[in-house]
């Protein structure tokens, strides 16, 4: 649908610094990808600009002032805190640590067969053919070869199979999480009297510890960074748009909190000055060589 050029801005939704590679509008369509956001449900944000002006003092009648632009100060308010924000404010290193949890463990008795093959399946894929005196390590191979486990995701210990339990130890992408029951197909065994999944130990979820430096001796005066800050909105024919304000070089101060306090909680605040910038979000140069602060963009949500 064609863009009206009236329209009316509600209040800042989503704040988000980048890093240069993405263009305003294509930032714009990852708002609502996990883990892209800084911030989004911001409680306040202000831009105003810093001009000067100069006036002719002739003649009243012939009297002329003179404006231009110095900057443009941004102020945001949000009230959560975004560890990757503070490592693009501040230039510090954000480490997450895990801390352990379980991983699921899952056994298979012996079968007992004297001859043929089974088959294993889990998540919906199932194994090629697997002798039924298999080594622990060709079970493993067959195992890792689905797509649903792959290379270095499921250990195997025990065997061989057809003697001694097999042990499934989930690891990699699969540790530390709960994961369904491997089934197995005993209808190519002979003499088969076992081939039973058990669960030995039930995967539990890893947690993560973040952490970064705050307000450390090297983290001011970071190099300035692309802003966009997106507002709802709605233009004159009703048509709902987002109204994306792009700021091509912000140099941020460091960030400050209010609070937190009795059900306002805590409050987090950065501010930057956007500057005239002879190139656009992506670096490159303007098509006219002429400096700007940065651009208003009206785009269907």
């Amino acid at each position: 649908m064609p863009a009206a050029p009236v329209l009316e801005a509600f209040s800042i939704s989503h704040a988000q610094i980048l890093d240069g590679t993405l263009s305003f509008v294509d930032a714009l369509a990852e708002l609502d990808v996990a883990n892209s956001l800084d911030i989004y449900g911001v409680n306040e944000g202000n831009l105003n600009a810093d001009v000067g002006n100069y006036d002719n003092n002739g003649d009243d009648d012939t009297l002329s002032r003179w404006y231009w632009l110095n900057f443009a100060e941004v102020s945001v308010q949000a009230g959560f805190l975004s560890f990757p924000l503070l490592s693009k404010l501040t230039g510090s290193t954000l480490t997450q640590a895990a801390i352990a949890g379980a991983s699921e463990v899952q056994s298979l008795s012996s079968s007992g067969a004297s001859a043929g093959t089974f088959t294993l399946t889990f998540k919906g894929q199932t194994t090629a053919p697997i002798a039924f005196g298999a080594i622990n390590s060709a079970v493993q191979s067959a195992i890792q070869a689905l797509s649903t486990v792959g290379s270095g995701n499921v250990t195997v210990s025990g065997g061989p199979a057809n003697t001694t339990a097999l042990v499934f130890t989930f690891a990699g992408t699969l540790a530390n999480l709960p994961q369904p029951m491997i089934q197995i197909d005993k209808t190519g065994l002979t003499g088969a009297t076992g081939g039973v999944f058990t669960q030995t130990t039930a995967g539990t979820a890893v947690d993560t510890q973040a952490s970064i430096d705050l307000w450390h001796e090297d983290s001011m005066n970071q190099p300035t960074r692309p802003l966009m800050l997106v507002c709802p909105a709605k233009d004159y024919l009703k048509v709902t748009r987002r109204l994306v304000i792009g700021l091509y070089s912000v140099q941020f101060g460091p960030i400050g909190f209010d609070g937190p306090s009795y059900k306002d909680g805590l409050k987090v605040n950065y501010t930057g000055t956007a500057l005239k910038s002879p190139v656009n979000e992506l670096g490159a140069i303007h098509s006219d060589v002429k400096k700007r602060v940065g651009r208003l963009i009206s785009v269907l949500p």
